[in-house]
């Protein structure tokens, strides 16, 4: 916080705008807010556009200067899945100008593989080197400057002198991502003999924390130079060798993926379009019910139209007693039509009230026509209420859905559930109110319970990307939206 405080009094950083990204969930980003905002004050909070969270609330956003807190006092854990390194690369991807990374942990007591050691060492070793004669200043002796001078011949990233923690190894030979050797140089004034139980010790202890080592005596390096130094090509083409065939493999598996992936979202589409046009035959189809039914009050059969402008027999409207007017419909087709529109809904269990009145919006038209003569047309609960939903052309075509993910209007869906125009702002509930943003939000969590961003047209087509596919999530009436974005 301090450090952020700093930069916005810097007059270097006048007209910037700042992150701060937290790389852990739970409370810390609130708490980082409240005290920036109380050290800054509200109108340089906004100014800066200062925003405040995990990785996933900065998808798809930028700022000028990003402040990273790793979050790490200890190794009690490994942050090593598929998770921790979206979140890293998503962190380290945020700066458009600066980054600056904050941590209090050795980040060689790390595991090798961990992300936030990863992110650590990403930083500290950015300083430039510009030329060759850089690396060669940064040698203490001329066996060192000899060894260094060969493997730049043969093309390989060097890095001399590279710390860790209080140690410090002569050469770090970075052949990929995830392939580096360590190499030292022994037996110079610098190295002598009296320095072999240290250096030995310095490497069990490196080793420990899963660095490989490759070691050259300055006597067998001056009797034949290229001798001496054929095993170390020899371990760094091995190396070499075996980055690419992880690559390989990586890049297999992440092909098998995206076809299972792929594949998956055909069946989706094709059990959406049976399921679609089983809803319309279903509604295309006569009322089954007699136009008559035999009352056992009287003798001669009631009318449709009688039964209609005849109270109910309880007194009470049945449409309010069961709270939608389609109650009746099975919950199967529900479901059905649910998927044919993206809408997330599990294999089983209750329905959830919104989907339900979702449902009834949709099919409002048609309401009459399915009503038995048993139940009054009597307005149901939908009706009355304001419109969650714009029933106009409920389902957009995928030419539709694909325009409003191209040119549409962004907006991000956080990690406490509020939306907000992508470059920040007031949320949705505080614009339109708790009660009119309450079923657009419940739809946009169900579609991207993490949160993450959507985009809505003028029209009120409301998407998000899933798999890389845009997905339509509902229509929005202009009353549940963002005074002024919808026509």
């Amino acid at each position: 916080m301090e450090q952020v405080a700093e930069c916005v009094a810097d007059p270097h950083y006048e007209g910037l705008t700042f992150g701060v990204v937290t790389m852990m969930s739970g409370p810390q980003a609130q708490i980082i807010e409240s005290m920036l905002v109380k050290r800054l004050g509200p109108e340089e909070y906004e100014r800066r556009r200062l925003r405040v969270g995990n990785p996933p609330v900065f998808q798809g956003d930028e700022r000028n200067i990003v402040f990273i807190s790793v979050v790490a006092d200890d190794n009690s854990y490994a942050a090593t899945s598929a998770m921790h390194e979206q979140w890293a690369n998503v962190a380290a991807s945020r700066a458009q100008d600066q980054l600056w990374v904050f941590y209090t942990v050795d980040p060689s007591t790390l595991n090798p593989q961990d992300q936030r050691r990863q992110l650590i060492e990403y930083v500290c070793d950015s300083r430039v080197r510009a030329t060759h004669d850089d690396l060669f200043d940064l040698t203490e002796s001329k066996f060192e400057r000899d060894v260094l001078a060969q493997m730049l011949d043969r093309g390989y990233s060097v890095e001399p002198q590279h710390r860790v923690g209080s140690y410090r190894i002569d050469f770090v030979v970075t052949v990929a991502e995830g392939e580096r050797l360590a190499v030292e140089c022994d037996g110079d004034s610098f190295h002598g003999p009296d320095k072999w139980d240290e250096d030995v010790r310095r490497q069990r202890v490196l080793e420990r924390l899963g660095w490989t080592f490759w070691r050259v005596r300055a006597s067998a390096y001056y009797l034949d130079p290229n001798m001496a130094m054929q095993p170390l090509w020899d371990r760094l083409e091995e190396m070499k060798r075996r980055a690419t065939e992880s690559e390989e493999r990586r890049r297999a598996k992440d092909e098998k993926l995206a076809a299972e992936r792929l594949a998956r979202l055909e069946r989706e589409a094709e059990e959406a379009a049976r399921a679609a046009s089983s809803i319309t035959r279903h509604d295309d189809e006569p009322d089954p019910t007699p136009a008559s039914v035999e009352s056992p009050a009287r003798d001669e059969p009631i009318a449709a139209t009688d039964m209609e402008a005849s109270p109910h027999p309880s007194g009470r409207d049945p449409a309010c007693e069961s709270g939608s007017t389609f109650d009746a419909v099975p919950p199967a087709v529900i479901r059905r039509w649910a998927r044919a529109n993206n809408i997330a809904v599990g294999k089983r269990g209750r329905l959830a009230p919104e989907l339900k009145r979702a449902y009834d919006a949709a099919h409002g038209e048609g309401r009459e026509a399915r009503e038995t003569p048993s139940s009054p047309a009597t307005p149901s609960i939908a009706r009355r209420t304001p419109p969650l939903v714009s029933t106009k052309e409920s389902t957009p075509s995928p030419a539709d859905v694909d325009e409003a993910w191209r040119s549409g209007q962004r907006y991000q869906l956080d990690y406490q559930g509020k939306v907000r125009p992508r470059g920040g702002g007031i949320d949705l509930e505080s614009a339109v109110g708790e009660s009119s943003a309450r079923a657009v939000l419940e739809a946009m969590k169900r579609a991207r319970p993490h949160g993450g961003a959507f985009k809505i047209d003028s029209s009120g087509i409301l998407v998000t990307c899933r798999d890389n596919v845009p997905v339509f999530v509902m229509r929005v009436a202009p009353e549940n939206w963002f005074p002024g974005h919808l026509r």
